[in-house]
């Protein structure tokens, strides 16, 4: 899991993303606010940014935190595990 704000979205982040997949089998980029300071792109600008470096990456996935990071990560295990547990 790699989180940060990403704005912008650089060349040092992509090398990071690229080295994680060699390691892991799935690689997610977690894009969050930061409220502390003005914002160059937007939230979905990001994502659309980094979405165009791993088109045809399968093993890359990445999403908006709208709140906390803690709130997205009880979600999201809910969401896997139902999904997990109707074999889907």
């Amino acid at each position: 899991m790699f989180v940060g704000t990403f704005d912008p979205f650089n060349y040092g982040h992509l090398d990071i993303v690229n080295r994680a997949s060699e390691y892991f089998d799935v690689v997610y980029i977690l894009i969050v606010p930061d409220n502390t300071k003005q914002n160059e792109i937007s939230l979905d600008d990001r994502r659309d940014i980094i979405k165009s470096y791993f088109v045809d990456r399968r093993d890359i996935f990445i999403d908006v935190v709208p709140g906390t990071l803690g709130d997205y990560a009880s979600v999201s295990y809910t969401h896997l595990r139902a999904h997990e547990t109707r074999g889907n």
